[in-house]
């Protein structure tokens, strides 16, 4: 490099010219953005920025919103034939003709065979466009499956009735939290029954208090739960417990609840009543 001043020849490490004295200004390395002239260049770069943010957002959504999956635990996942899938697919096609809305296959279940070792399709899992939070068993099997060849239209009817109770409940000031309902499929007309969780911090005459209402809103015949009131728990972690294993399983309460409490419903005229059974501690 040389002096500005005098233009004698410097080492970069001189701060002062040894000719003429004058400060040696080191140079400072310019980044050239020519490239950004080209017009064409400029508009990969943005396009770029572009998909780069969409794909920053898409993320971040995906980072924050509840991700819902409709279908028990328990729930076989995935075909363990190579013919499987065809099969279940052929069957729901003539489902959705019926009920005019399109299935998603969510799992299978199967029967095994101990002799051959093999597995036979007996029962598919979907849930429909229409009612994504419902699960809907389909029987492809009648040898190996007891449940009804149909059940759709009978899981909205639990899943509607189930809302209902929850909407019951808020209309009674009824702390929802603090409660879970498993609403079960039936076959007769004007009846409901399942299974109820309850924070033990909600007393008996408030839970008759809302079945009653449940029989007088729907006008059915007869309401029929099982309620069981647990030491801790809310309604998360209830709907959890049930999803899991179908029904409140009594052997596994106390694992997950502590001590609980159990009461079965019996009619009394127009109201509901709840009857002691027994106290898990």
């Amino acid at each position: 490099m040389y002096c500005k001043n005098c233009g004698k020849s410097l080492n970069e490490k001189q701060n002062f010219c040894t000719n003429c004295g004058n400060k040696n200004e080191k140079l400072k390395t310019a980044i050239n953005f020519d490239f950004l002239k080209n017009k064409k260049v400029l508009a990969v770069i943005v396009l770029v920025g572009i998909i780069l943010v969409i794909i920053c957002g898409i993320k971040l959504v995906k980072v924050n919103s509840p991700k819902y999956d409709p279908k028990p635990k328990w729930m076989v996942s995935s075909a363990k034939n190579p013919g499987d899938y065809s099969i279940a697919k052929n069957y729901i096609k003539e489902k959705e003709k019926e009920h005019n809305t399109k299935f998603h296959i969510m799992g299978y279940a199967y029967h095994y065979y101990n002799t051959t070792r093999e597995y036979e399709l007996t029962t598919i899992y979907v849930y429909s466009d229409k009612y994504p939070q419902v699960y809907v068993s389909y029987c492809v099997n009648d040898e190996h499956c007891s449940i009804d060849k149909d059940t759709y239209l009978n899981e909205i009817k639990s899943w509607e009735q189930k809302n209902l109770i929850y909407d019951i409940a808020k209309k009674l000031d009824i702390d929802t939290n603090k409660i879970a309902v498993y609403v079960g499929i039936t076959y007769t007309e004007n009846s409901i029954h399942g299974d109820l969780l309850v924070n033990d911090s909600i007393d008996v005459e408030t839970i008759e208090k809302l079945l009653s209402a449940v029989k007088e809103e729907t006008n059915s015949d007869s309401v029929s739960f099982k309620v069981y009131f647990v030491e801790k728990g809310n309604n998360k972690k209830f709907k959890d417990y049930m999803n899991g294993l179908g029904v409140a399983d009594e052997s596994k309460l106390d694992l997950s609840f502590g001590n609980w409490k159990k009461y079965n419903t019996i009619m009394n005229g127009s109201n509901i009543k709840l009857e002691f059974k027994w106290e898990h501690k």
